[in-house]
């Protein structure tokens, strides 16, 4: 600790230049060197005044050292040179970059205490320090109260900070109150305010409470982002509310705001969970008419839908050839046996037939490019087998097996698989039935491998036609 000498007081002049030392100390980081700059003054009888302490504690928060930015201020008394508003500010500045808290909060009491007006950027830096994770949340409303009792508004962003802290913290009441807050202040909530808002409601999963702050916003006339509703009919589809869903819908279209594929994802989602198929046929339509394809899931779980209502069934084979294209390669077997097993238990045959039938008419677009784009790469597939090669001398079957099945035939395979595997229904005599139909779709060379037992019961049929 410095120690006391015969110190006095002098001319502002003659301090000067020991002050201007000790701030380019600070500069450098080098406190050690600041310290002895006073003891040097003291040395020769000079006493510091309240300047060049400020600058002393100036150079320990630089350097992040704040036991000894305390230690200035105990000098500061004993030299008989209180702290003014400068001081309280940088031993508050150096306490929240050091995280001390509860030592800045002492400060600032102490400071209001001796009839010091704290500036704005104080009050700035101490809010800024509240709402870091984890927040604190109290005192930062603390902080806000006597901001607004000195007369002083925050800037907006500062409200915003406030009201996303909420957020992470899971307390919405306190982020509406900053809202309601910001009102009284006459300070007008942004945009970046309200979805602040929103997003806070959608994080603690309060639909209720989200809708209220989209109505809040839309009165204020600020139109929310896409992503906003996204996020609001993604709550709406995990609360089960395909209503509140549709409507925010509509709202995108009122106020012009595009929906994209993971809006109607949800949107369709949401109707399914709620079992509306009828809904989310039309959010289909919309879909496509915006542009987008249904993902994979998407339109598995839409046609499972429809093949599970009676009144939607006769309308399957027709969105089957529209959505089937969007189903993933490696999904359509087991797609298409769920089809056929959730027909089958509804007992409507008729569809169940057409379902089998649309591979012969139509296999997915997916398997029907990638066999033409093989054909393209390897020009000689283009001719028929015969003349592309008759100089191989080959058994037709070995020429047959040299080339890969097309994938509309590995997709028959799939699903005869797939509907074999189903014990029940493979025991039933429509279930036998279809199999048998599938089983006939596919070449001799594939049958067996496919499905042994129908290979099996059709052997017999070809020993009679022989004979």
């Amino acid at each position: 600790m410095i120690q006391s000498g015969a110190a006095h007081e002098v001319g502002q002049s003659t301090i000067t230049p020991y002050t201007t030392l000790i701030r380019a100390c600070g500069k450098a980081l080098a406190v050690d060197k600041a310290f002895q700059v006073v003891r040097s003054m003291l040395d020769v009888g000079l006493k510091p005044n309240t300047v060049t302490f400020n600058c002393l504690i100036d150079a320990c928060s630089k350097a992040n050292e704040l036991d000894r930015a305390f230690q200035v201020l105990r000098l500061m008394y004993h030299y008989d040179n209180p702290p003014d508003a400068v001081t309280y500010t940088a031993l508050i500045d150096a306490c929240v970059k050091g995280g001390e808290l509860a030592r800045a909060f002492d400060l600032l009491l102490q400071m209001q205490r001796d009839e010091h007006t704290p500036p704005s950027n104080l009050y700035t830096s101490l809010l800024d320090a509240c709402l870091k994770a984890p927040a604190d949340l109290e005192r930062a409303f603390e902080v806000l109260h006597c901001m607004g009792n000195a007369g002083m508004r925050p800037a907006a962003a500062t409200f915003t900070a406030l009201v996303h802290a909420c957020g992470r913290a899971a307390n919405l009441e306190r982020a509406f109150d900053v809202l309601r807050y910001m009102k009284l202040l006459k300070v007008r909530p942004t945009a970046a305010a309200h979805t602040a808002l929103i997003d806070a409601c959608v994080q603690a999963r309060d639909l209720a409470k989200a809708m209220a702050a989209l109505q809040e916003m839309l009165g204020a006339s600020d139109v929310p982002e896409p992503s906003v509703f996204n996020s609001l009919i993604e709550l709406c589809r995990a609360s089960r509310q395909p209503d509140y869903a549709l409507q925010l819908f509509l709202c995108m279209k009122q106020f012009h705001a595009i929906p994209n594929s993971h809006t109607f994802r949800n949107l369709i989602g949401a109707c399914l969970d709620a079992a509306d198929v009828t809904r989310a046929e039309l959010m289909v339509q919309e879909m496509t008419s915006a542009g987008y394809e249904p993902e994979s899931p998407t339109a598995e779980d839409f046609l499972a839908a429809v093949a599970a209502r009676a009144e939607m069934v006769p309308r399957l084979p027709q969105l089957l050839q529209r959505l089937m294209p969007c189903v993933e390669p490696a999904q359509c077997s087991p797609l298409l046996a769920r089809l056929v097993e959730a027909l089958v238990k509804g007992e409507h045959l008729s569809a169940a037939t057409q379902i089998v039938g649309y591979l012969q008419v139509r296999p997915p677009a997916a398997h029907t490019d990638s066999c033409i784009a093989a054909r393209t790469a390897v020009p000689f597939l283009r001719l028929p087998l015969c003349l592309a090669v008759p100089f191989l001398r080959l058994p037709l079957c070995l020429a047959v097996q040299a080339e890969p099945a097309p994938p509309s035939l590995q997709l028959v395979a799939g699903l005869h698989a797939s509907l074999a595997a189903n014990a029940s229904l493979a025991s039933s005599e429509l279930g036998r039935r279809l199999l048998q139909a599938v089983a006939s779709m596919l070449p001799p060379e594939l049958a067996p491998a496919a499905a042994p037992a129908p290979a099996a019961t059709a052997e017999p049929q070809a020993d009679s036609s022989t004979q």
